[in-house]
């Protein structure tokens, strides 16, 4: 209850770390099972009344498909299908990439920010006080990169025949501007030959 009211969501992780000697099981000397940390919030947290104690619940707040894109998923999927190609003949020859980033935070406030910005569909809450700004999500703008307090990371993944392979493009790297193109190209040609002496698979869909 002290993390929540600290603005930090409980998680396995986080209750180990912030309860180190409580969370050790004295037969092993190893933290206990996610099962019985969860065991303490479910019976005694609780947000408003005590007769209400947590429980892992659907948020309210939920990010929805925008409307002007369901067309687009719908069309996307229809020429997949219209294509007929077999589950071997993806596996064999796509390799699907995507240019990402990460905000990471260099400050503890910041990194807590990101967390409750960050919160899934899911947390621990009563069933009384779904309404509470501490049970909602926090504005997405802490997951935007804005001043000192961090510091954006570009980097893609590399899927292909049940590898997966994560390169960094570097600090100075373009972004999403086409100047970038040349070093994402590379950077993908280099992960393939690397992993794959040979057979390698010779078509790249990106994630948009």
């Amino acid at each position: 209850m002290a993390m929540k009211e600290r603005g930090i969501e409980p998680t396995y992780a986080l209750i180990v770390a912030q309860c180190p000697n409580a969370s050790l099981n004295p037969a092993t000397g190893a933290p206990v099972s996610k099962q019985v940390v969860y065991d303490i919030p479910e019976n005694r947290c609780y947000d408003n009344d005590p007769g209400t104690p947590w429980s892992h619940s659907k948020r309210l707040a939920k990010v929805a498909v925008l409307p002007q894109d369901i067309p687009k998923r719908l069309a996307s999927g229809k020429h997949m299908l219209s294509l007929r190609h077999m589950a071997r003949c993806y596996w064999r020859h796509v390799v699907w990439t995507d240019n990402c980033n990460s905000v990471l935070p260099t400050t503890i406030p910041k990194a807590n920010a990101q967390t409750l910005a960050q919160k899934a569909g899911s947390g621990w809450m009563s069933s009384d006080a779904k309404h509470e700004p501490a049970n909602m999500r926090s504005s997405k703008k802490e997951l935007v990169l804005a001043g000192k307090k961090c510091v954006q990371v570009y980097w893609m993944p590399v899927l292909a025949q049940d590898k997966l392979h994560l390169e960094l493009l570097g600090s100075d790297f373009a972004g999403d501007h086409i100047t970038g193109m040349p070093t994402f190209v590379h950077k993908l040609r280099s992960s393939i030959k690397l992993r794959f002496r040979t057979d390698q698979p010779d078509i790249v869909a990106v994630a948009f």
